[in-house]
């Protein structure tokens, strides 16, 4: 072999190298694309029944229940600050109203059958009128307290008014996503001293980040060891959100009655339910949340 043919050989071998090179990186690089590929996949999957499942599990802690032998009554306005809750209200009943603002609608409600009703908004002066059976304080409620003499927690304030042995009372709380630490640390005591809560429970849609979704959950669940939901109602001031196809609203109205005193069957009604509930906005339709009392498991 001449030296010229050798040569040319030698280029033809490094060609030959150099493209089985090319071809052999390019076929990693493409499959490391396709595994990343199935694996971002397999990681949305997973993302998305997780949540899905997060959803579905918070609905099923509030599916509503129905009271046997006592009907719901709407208090307060046909609009923002009315709720609705069992049309039973016991003579010895005292009511707690955390988070008044400038509506004292259902407030003002409770005080015509008579009962004193407890109003507690660190935030304003004074409400906008008074009535002989309002008792109001510029404090706030909190979880644990932490020194601030402008909070106090649900149990402080139920032995400041001497209502620590009361066996009846209405709570009702609205207090901008305070209620999480606020009703996570009352007392099992203090929760059981109360025949019907009416809590607007904020945030739901956080359910996807892990320490919000175990906040709620945990809450959730310590209030059914006492209480059974009984009518629920999503307020359409905040957004309905759809998360990995389950819709939740951002803001839940949800009123419990204490298990102890009554008996539940299943709710076949569908919610919002009509004549009773009204849209939070009265310029915007209220949100559908269809036969959620079926989500039960039971």
């Amino acid at each position: 072999m001449t030296k010229k043919a050798a040569e040319n050989r030698l280029i033809s071998l490094k060609r030959l190298f150099f493209c089985l090179s090319v071809g052999v990186c390019l076929g990693i690089l493409v499959l490391l694309a396709v595994c990343t590929f199935d694996f971002i996949e397999s990681f949305n999957l997973s993302r998305h029944i997780r949540n899905e499942h997060r959803v579905l599990n918070v609905l099923k802690l509030i599916a509503p229940k129905e009271a046997v032998g006592i009907g719901l009554v709407r208090l307060g306005f046909d609009r923002d600050g009315g709720y609705v809750m069992l049309n039973e209200f016991p003579k010895d009943s005292v009511a707690y109203s955390f988070g008044v603002g400038d509506n004292v609608s259902w407030d003002a409600d409770v005080a015509k059958r008579n009962i004193d009703v407890y109003m507690y908004d660190h935030t304003i002066d004074a409400p906008p009128y008074d009535d002989e059976h309002f008792h109001f304080f510029r404090i706030g409620v909190c979880g644990k307290n932490n020194g601030d003499k402008n909070l106090k927690t649900f149990d402080q304030l139920l032995k400041i008014n001497g209502h620590e042995n009361r066996k009846n009372i209405i709570l009702k709380m609205d207090v901008e996503g305070a209620e999480w630490e606020s009703l996570a640390d009352a007392s099992p005591e203090t929760m059981e001293r109360c025949n019907q809560i009416i809590v607007e429970f904020h945030d739901l849609n956080q359910v996807i980040y892990d320490e919000k979704y175990k906040i709620i959950c945990d809450l959730l669940r310590k209030i059914n060891k006492t209480h059974q939901s009984v009518h629920l109602h999503s307020c359409n001031y905040a957004p309905y959100e759809v998360i990995d196809g389950e819709p939740i609203p951002h803001v839940m109205e949800v009123t419990y009655a204490r298990r102890s005193n009554h008996k539940f069957t299943k709710s076949y009604k569908c919610y919002p339910v009509e004549n009773l509930d009204k849209p939070n906005h009265p310029l915007r339709p209220d949100y559908f949340l269809g036969f959620c009392g079926m989500l039960d498991g039971e």
